[in-house]
This record gives C-alpha cells, sequence and structure tokens, in this order.
C-alpha cells in the first residue's frame, strides 16, 4: 500500500504500522459504510457474475485442450494404423495372419480380425441363439456392433440375426409380441384379459355359451398399427385363423382341401361340389416344373408363372395365390381359373375379365374403358378373349371411323388442342373427337351413332344417365323409318339423319315413347322431374339465331319436333 518491498516474513509486521494500508483499509470500510443496502446487493452481485464468467471461459479453454488432445490421439492413431498397414504388419488377433484386404476392425474393442475368423465366430453364435455376439478372443470386451455385424453377414443374415434377436427380447417379456409381417416387426403390448371376463362378454354379445373358436378370437387376435395386418398371437398365423382354434387351424392347414373353396377333403382335389367341379373342368390340369399345380385355364398355350407365395416372389411376380383378384376383390386369385393379359402381364380370373368386357360401359354415352385392364388402362389382350372382345372392336372401330368423319365435317381437325404443340391432344386428333364427340347404341340396329359434342358440364357429372332406359336411345336413321315426311338425303340417304331436341336448340340424343326427340340435358330433366313435356312451348328457350344455335338456327319453335336433315351435308 506504501510501494516498500519486503521479505515475506516482514510483510505482517510492516502492515501492522504502516500507514498506506490503515488509509487504504480505512477508505474501503468508509465506502461499504457509505453504500445503501441496494447498492451494496447490486455490487455483490456484479462480483458474482464477474466470477462465474471467469469460470465459465476457463471451463471452456479446458474442453477446447480436451478436444485438441482427442484430435491430436486420433490422427496418431490413423497415422499408427496408415503405417502400419503399408508396412503389411497388421495381423489377424485370431489367427496370426498378415493383413492386406479382407479385414475387419471392430468398433467396440481395439482387435482386427480377416472376415472368415470374425465371420466363423459371429455364424457360430448365431447357431446358438446367441443375441449378444462378444468379441471373439476376449469376453472382456464390449459386444460386437451392428455396424460390424452388418458388414460381416450378409442382408438376409443379419435380418435373420436381427429376428433372433427381437424374439429372444420379446420371450423374455410375454406381455409383447412382435408383427409376423417379416417387412413390418413392429412390438405390439398384449392387454391379458381375464377368462371369465371375456365368457360374460361374449355370453351378453351372442345370448349363448361362446365357442372356443370365439374365446380364442378375442384373447389371441391382433391387427398391427402399422401395417394392417390381423394374426394370431399365440400361433402367429397370418390372417387369424376365423372360427377356429389354433389347434384346429394346425390341423386344417396339415390336411388335403379342395383347390377352390378350401374346404378339408380326404383325397383328390376339389370337393366334388357342382361348382368346383365346374371350375376343375376350366382349370389348367398340368403340374409345374416347381411342383405346384397351374392356376391357369384348361388348353391354355402358355402356363401361368406358379402363384406359390414363394415361387411368385423368385419370379418377381406382384401377386400371389392368396392375392385378391383386381376385378371381383372377393375371392384370391386361386380360387378360380385364371389369365396373365398379354399387353401387361397382370393376372385376373377370366370369368371375372369376361363379365368386365361384356358389362360393357356405365351410362348411356359409349365409353372404351372396358376394354382396358382395370389396374394399368392398356388394351385387354389374350387368346382366350379374341372372340368375346371381337364384336366390341368391331363397334370401337366404327366410332373411330365415325369421329374421323364428324372431325372433318365439324371442321374441328385443325383445332388448337390438336396442332398446337403442348395442346392436351397435340397430334392425336382420334383422341380429341372420342372425347368432344358423344355417341350413343341404338337400340333399333345395334349400332353406335352420333348424339352432339360432350358437354364439360357432362363430363363432371358422369358419361351420360346411370340410369337409362336403353329402348330411348334410336339413331336417325332407324327414327326415319317412323316419321313418313323425315328429309332423305340424295347422296347418303336417310343413315346420317339428325333431329333437334323438341325442348331446346341441341341435337337430339334420345327418341323416347316413339315420338319425342331430347338432348342429353332435356332428358336428364325430364327424367328428374317430369316438367318439360308439361311446360308450355313460349315457356321454352328461344333459339339465339344464326351462328349462335347448335342446330344451326332456321328451325321452327322449341315445342315441335324438326328433322335437321343429313348431318354430314348440313355441316359441309
Amino acid at each position: 500500500m506504501c510501494g516498500k518491498s519486503f521479505d515475506q516474513e516482514l510483510i505482517e509486521s510492516h502492515a501492522s504500522r504502516c500507514t498506506g494500508w490503515d488509509a487504504s483499509s480505512s477508505i474501503d470500510i468508509k465506502q461499504d459504510i457509505e453504500m445503501s443496502d441496494e447498492d451494496l446487493a447490486r455490487y455483490y452481485m456484479e462480483q458474482d457474475e464477474l466470477e462465474a464468467k471467469l469460470q465459465a471461459q476457463q471451463r471452456e479453454e479446458e474442453e477446447r485442450l480436451t478436444l485438441l488432445l482427442l484430435e491430436q490421439e486420433n490422427l496418431n492413431n490413423r497415422n499408427e494404423n496408415e503405417h502400419r498397414f503399408k508396412s503389411n504388419s497388421i495381423q489377424c488377433n485370431a489367427c496370426g495372419k498378415d493383413l492386406v484386404e479382407n479385414l475387419e476392425v471392430m468398433d467396440s474393442c481395439p482387435h482386427t480380425f480377416c472376415k472368415p475368423c470374425v465371420k466363423g465366430h459371429v455364424t457360430t453364435k448365431i447357431a446358438q441363439n446367441v443375441s449378444s455376439i462378444p468379441c471373439p478372443i476376449s469376453n472382456m470386451c464390449e459386444y460386437i456392433s451392428d455396424s460390424n455385424l452388418k458388414s460381416i453377414l450378409t442382408i438376409e443374415e443379419f435380418d435373420n440375426y436381427a429376428d433372433m434377436r427381437l424374439k429372444a427380447a420379446l420371450s423374455e417379456n410375454s406381455n409383447y409380441v412382435s408383427c409376423p409381417n417379416s417387412s413390418c416387426r413392429n412390438v405390439i403390448e398384449m392387454v391379458p384379459s381375464n377368462t371369465q371376463t371375456i365368457l360374460d362378454y361374449l355370453h351378453r354379445k351372442n345370448k349363448r355359451v361362446p365357442t372356443a373358436a370365439e374365446i380364442d378370437h378375442e384373447r389371441f387376435r391382433y391387427r398391427c398399427r402399422e401395417c394392417t395386418v390381423e394374426f394370431c398371437s399365440q400361433c402367429r398365423s397370418t390372417p387369424y385363423h376365423e372360427d377356429q382354434t389354433c389347434s384346429e387351424h394346425k390341423e386344417y392347414l396339415e390336411s388335403r382341401h379342395c383347390r377352390f373353396c378350401k374346404t378339408k377333403i380326404m383325397h383328390g382335389l376339389t370337393c366334388g361340389q357342382k361348382q368346383c367341379m365346374d371350375l376343375f373342368r376350366e382349370s389348367c390340369h398340368k403340374t409345374l416344373q416347381c411342383g405346384h399345380y397351374c392356376c391357369g385355364i384348361r388348353n391354355e398355350r402358355n402356363c401361368l408363372p406358379c402363384l406359390d407365395e414363394k415361387c411368385a416372389r423368385r419370379a418377381g411376380l406382384t401377386c400371389d395365390a392368396d392375392s385378391y383378384c383386381g376385378v371381383c376383390y372377393t375371392d384370391s386369385l386361386d380360387a378360380m381359373p385364371c389369365i396373365q393379359l398379354a399387353s401387361c402381364d397382370h393376372i385376373f380370373h377370366l370369368e371375372c375379365i369376361k363379365r368386365k368386357i361384356t358389362t360393357k360401359w356405365i351410362g348411356a354415352r359409349i365409353t372404351f374403358g372396358f376394354m382396358n385392364c382395370p389396374l394399368c388402362q392398356v388394351p385387354i389382350i389374350h387368346d382366350s378373349l379374341v372372340n368375346t372382345l371381337r364384336p366390341f372392336k368391331e363397334m370401337k372401330q366404327l366410332v373411330l371411323d365415325g369421329c374421323e368423319n364428324r372431325l372433318h365435317h365439324e371442321r374441328l381437325h385443325t383445332h388448337e388442342d390438336i396442332t398446337k404443340p403442348g395442346g392436351r391432344f397435340y397430334k392425336k386428333p382420334i383422341a380429341f373427337a372420342l372425347h368432344n364427340f358423344a355417341y350413343y347404341m341404338c337400340y333399333e340396329c345395334k349400332k353406335p351413332y352420333f348424339g352432339g359434342m360432350r358437354r364439360c358440364e357432362d363430363e363432371n357429372r358422369g358419361d351420360g344417365n346411370s340410369e337409362f332406359n336403353e329402348k330411348e336411345l334410336i339413331c336417325g336413321s332407324c327414327v326415319a323409318k317412323k316419321f313418313k315426311d323425315s328429309q332423305r338425303c340424295n347422296k347418303h340417304g336417310v343413315e346420317f339423319n339428325e333431329y333437334k331436341c323438341k325442348f331446346c336448340c341441341n341435337i337430339a340424343t334420345w327418341f323416347c315413347w316413339g315420338n319425342t326427340h331430347f338432348c342429353d340435358e332435356c332428358h336428364k330433366i325430364q327424367v328428374a322431374s317430369h316438367k318439360l313435356t308439361k311446360t308450355p312451348k313460349d315457356q321454352l328457350p328461344k333459339c339465339k339465331g344464326r351462328g349462335r344455335c347448335p342446330s344451326g338456327g332456321d328451325h321452327q319453335d322449341n315445342g315441335e319436333e324438326y328433322a335437321l336433315g343429313c348431318g354430314i351435308c348440313r355441316t359441309r
């Protein structure tokens, strides 16, 4: 305090009589006395914060130095390993052989092994159902890591090991079960149920004594929330064996079954019921090279690929015998004779595909989606369907020819959707025509006829009326035979005759009661409310005249039948 220098042993004696020390101490004491309590508290708080900040900086510096030391140690280890590797001095710690390649460096211990040694050790332990595999030469090391195991084993071997390890963990806890779906492996907690509680519940529900299968259903049936697979937690069967106990289901699996209805039989391939016998007569009777029976049809040129689950997986199929048919979605593929479409390789029941084709289109307007695969929409092609498809292909060709002619007559072949790059139907005039023209099937002559333009609003509501009377769809040619005063074209006859809707200016599509023409829109109104035929003529829509009238403008007032004449000549 006074500025003088002293040895350590003289400082204490000097301080007791030093005037500088007394003055300084008096000042500090005086300042403390003169400070208010609030200022004093703030002073000590600032001192504490300063001390904490200094300590934090010190810790950060220590951590930084530690990291630097670790990095340096890792660098030294890498350099040492590289040096050992380059000098060919690395040896397998199990067999002692020098290693240049094909080595496995353990993550969990300092040892290095050749792949054959460590794989032999790992596979031996897996065969012994050891879930945690130790180091090959020391039990003092940590267990071999999953990253090492994935490097040592194949994908299939590691998956099997993971399954074994999961089963081992689950076996130690009876309150959990794993999903049997190999691609899921979700773990599900089981809720134990008291048998008496189940009995009481089923008795109240069914008003009778429950069967053993019903009791087991309540105890053992689970559904995985991840993949929605239903399974039995007792016997691991999937899907769950409805109406059977585990023992009954096991007996069923070990017995012979009817090829089609799956009922238990003593011998043969079918149960003898008429439906199954009919299916058997229509089925292929060949046995494939794998030993499984063919699920195809009789006298087919080429057999189907095997639909057994394992064979189908090996062949890369997206379905197997237990998959639902993509048409009916009610029966598995092996429940009926199947075909594989030549155009896309999808497999369906033959009868389901035939029924889809013969059911034709939905609604009044002709569409051709029924001739396409229900899964990928490519045209259906198969030798067994040639005769079934022939009349519909001929009808489609008539529509396509009509579309092409109509496209030029309506002067729409130069529409920008067809001619402009990027247009919806660029360079696809027939697709444009099919999309915009409405064709219907005449009830009288069974030929398709043009029924006007397909409107956007009609597209939004569906393809015409889903409920309609097919007897009311009659082409202009057939209508002309009913009207003696119909116009007859000297060039085209009455084949292309068209009529105006009685209630508006659109071209008629429907011919009802043998005397009334409707366009599609007016027909819907009439079917829904029956009010058009009761509407006075002066309240019907008025013609907008030439250039704006769909029928040309030269016709009688709405409310009267009117023949427009030959549709081809009229549009020229």
